[in-house]
């Protein structure tokens, strides 16, 4: 983890100094390793649909004497699983996330479920989870609609009556940081969608299947959450957890919890985090906005390490985050820039720490 590189890294320079090594999530990929690490826990491994029908091994996690399960979407239906000519959100589902709850329920008494969202293949609103728990979509001649999001479009009754009962007592936390609704410009299909393969047609198509969903949900149910901040998490799967009575809960703040991050910060004297990608839009809700508030808060130096930084970052310095250093070493290619990240993640980090090291001894 980039974590562990920082931590080598500082300690090559000054072998003395004491690192607190915190991994972080916001419910996205390696949601479920960050919990390994800092949690006691037993995991659990079984094979579920992937994101195109296919089986796949999918792991979860139990703790609490399996009172609580944790699972991350990402690992079932992400985009992370398929190759790029494969990538399509008419075709990928969230049927094997509805399984793995079901192989919960099956085998343990959960007494909470905590789901992280991100990093998904999908835009099917989680109408496959709900279909895997028992949930009824069927078209005009009454037929069971196939998975996928371009299905959606032809649903015409929902029946969430016929869902397996247990879920319902069963308390659900899905954590995530996003705040789009299901639909319109801001939503699911506007937003995501083209990281997961489609084009504009496709993107229309889509948009067009979830308006058609939630309106048959609506008539089902009588409440809407298509408007909800989060609800398009993960393709819409928010959505579909909503209505099994989840409730979001954002992931950095989950995360935090469990590692007592605030009190940690308050007893170092360099806090050094990073991003991928660090842009204007960094301080809406990411992990490195909440860890720069916290930052701030207690007066500690923020250094954040990135693949790349663009745009105007004066907002970013403004609001606790003190040095930003993209780790890149000159031109190159998204390509060589991955193979190489945790060489030059370790070598950044290094000189850096050189720097600070010359400057304490003055």
């Amino acid at each position: 983890m980039a974590s562990e590189e920082i931590a080598k890294a500082i300690k090559s320079i000054l072998p003395t100094t004491n690192v607190s090594n915190i991994p972080l999530s916001d419910g996205g990929q390696g949601f479920l390793t960050t919990i390994q690490l800092l949690l006691a826990t037993t995991s659990v491994t079984t094979l579920v649909t992937g994101p195109l029908i296919d089986k796949i091994e999918a792991k979860y996690l139990l703790l609490d004497d399996n009172q609580i399960a944790v699972i991350e979407m990402a690992n079932i239906a992400g985009l992370e699983l398929l190759p790029i000519e494969k990538r399509n959100p008419l075709f990928t589902t969230t049927y094997g996330v509805g399984e793995l709850i079901l192989h919960i329920l099956n085998h343990y008494p959960v007494k909470k479920i905590i789901i992280g969202l991100g990093g998904s293949a999908t835009n099917d609103g989680g109408a496959g989870m709900l279909q895997a728990l028992g949930a009824k979509l069927t078209d005009s001649n009454n037929n069971e609609i196939p998975t996928g999001g371009q299905y959606l479009r032809d649903i015409r009754q929902v029946d969430l009556n016929s869902i397996d009962s247990r879920i319902l007592g069963v308390e659900i936390e899905i954590a995530c940081d996003v705040t789009n609704p299901l639909l319109g410009e801001n939503g699911a299909t506007y937003t995501y969608a083209s990281q997961k393969g489609a084009n504009y047609e496709i993107i229309i198509e889509l948009e067009s299947g979830l308006t058609n969903y939630s309106q048959r949900v609506l008539q089902s149910v009588s409440y809407d959450y298509s408007s909800y901040s989060g609800a398009g998490a993960a393709g819409g799967l928010a959505y579909g957890l909503l209505l099994l009575g989840g409730k979001l809960v954002p992931g950095f703040d989950l995360i935090a919890k469990y590692t007592n991050l605030e009190n940690q910060i308050q007893l170092v004297d360099y806090v050094i985090s990073g991003e991928g990608s660090v842009d204007e839009q960094t301080i809406n809700g990411k992990t490195i906005s909440r860890i720069a508030t916290l930052s701030k808060k207690h007066n500690k130096p923020l250094l954040v390490f990135c693949g790349r930084s663009q745009g105007n970052l004066e907002i970013l310095y403004q609001h606790g985050v003190t040095a930003i250093f993209p780790i890149t070493n000159g031109a190159t290619s998204l390509t060589n820039a991955l193979s190489n990240a945790r060489e030059n993640l370790y070598n950044c980090v290094s000189n850096i720490i050189r720097l600070l090291a010359a400057n304490n001894k003055k």
